[in-house]
């Protein structure tokens, strides 16, 4: 692996892991991460009193977990009328069957949508007034809880993996994932209109400022160019036919030995290839109005 140019990241979270895993690995590494088209989402400016959470139906996402065993405590849904929208996909499971038990003594207040298009995913972003991503495994990235930042609505989330790393402060963060604590962070933010309202916006301005697709591209260009800029990139293929390797016969006997043979092959990238890739980056940029 070190023969490469180098390696990008979609989060520091990602990044430390990578590390930890691989310690022999020295080439140089760099956190791109994932965008959005920040002019193609508009929060509306009164939004509907629903908590919003969309995710896979996979026990470690607890985002239909957190459903599934709501009943230990109250159900969010007093002060706001809310509707529980969850959003999964695969198959039906015994699992998912669970997460439709628990959530039908709500009856209309909780609405369960399976395998909607993104459209419809990114209208209810943009009309929640609150979302929320409680992950139990380490998300890498965490693309719904950069949706909901994007969508206007205030995010409780549990922060793990990536999950801080697109909220910052702009969150409200679980101390545990614990139906109880869900609630009350929810509650929390049903009662509390400007806290809501201050989270709502802190978390639209601060992923517009940081992860707007033009930002993203720009910065993974800069760091194309940097690693190709006045190197010239050189590979070898050796393939080495052992002297003790034999041809099998029919009847699986040992046979003729095989020649030591080495192939040497070397691939390298010539200056015109290079500022052909550069004029090809410098085009994209200005397409995304990057400059």
């Amino acid at each position: 692996m070190n023969a490469l140019a180098g390696l990008t990241f979609v989060s520091h979270a990602v990044l430390a892991q990578f590390e930890l895993d691989w310690p022999a690995v020295t080439i140089p590494r760099r956190v791109v991460a994932n965008g959005f088209d920040a002019r193609a989402w508009r929060p509306e400016r009164e939004r509907t009193k629903t908590v919003l959470a969309i995710g896979r139906v996979t026990p470690g996402e607890r985002a239909a977990g957190g459903g599934a065993r709501g009943r230990r405590g109250p159900a969010p849904s007093s002060r706001l009328d809310d509707d529980l929208r969850r959003l999964r996909a695969g198959p039906l499971s015994d699992y998912f069957a669970a997460i439709v038990a628990a959530l039908a003594p709500l009856g209309p207040q909780a609405r369960l949508l399976v395998g909607r298009p993104f459209e419809e995913v990114k209208a209810l972003n943009e009309r929640a007034a609150i979302a929320i991503a409680p992950s139990v495994w380490r998300e890498p990235f965490g693309r719904t809880c950069l949706e909901a930042h994007a969508g206007g609505a205030a995010v409780v989330s549990s922060g793990t993996g990536g999950l801080r790393e697109i909220s910052g402060e702009a969150a409200l963060f679980l101390s545990a994932v614990e139906p109880m604590r869900i609630v009350e962070a929810v509650e929390a933010l049903m009662v509390d209109e400007p806290l809501r309202e201050r989270l709502a916006a802190d978390g639209r301005a601060r992923v517009e400022r940081l992860f707007d697709v033009r930002r993203v591209s720009a910065a993974l260009d800069d760091s194309a160019l940097k690693r190709s800029r006045g190197r010239t990139v050189a590979w070898r293929l050796q393939i080495l036919l052992s002297p003790s390797a034999r041809r099998p016969t029919a009847a699986g006997a040992s046979g003729a030995q095989l020649p030591h043979h080495p192939i040497r092959m070397k691939i390298r990238t010539s200056d015109r290839s290079k500022a052909r890739s550069h004029r090809r980056i410098r085009r994209r940029r200005r397409r995304c109005g990057g400059g």
